[in-house]
């Protein structure tokens, strides 16, 4: 697992997130369930 990777892909999110001024407690809430497939994604 590439921790640089998972934290160049939490600050595109969190930035993509921004951008759509979502609600924090909606991010907290989604995101384990997107974040999963990203790390299984890029964990190869």
């Amino acid at each position: 697992m590439n921790i640089f990777r998972i934290r160049e892909l939490l600050l595109l999110f969190l930035t993509i997130e921004k951008l759509k001024i979502v609600p924090i407690d909606f991010l907290i809430f989604q995101g384990h369930n997107i974040m999963k497939p990203l790390i299984s994604i890029f964990n190869i």
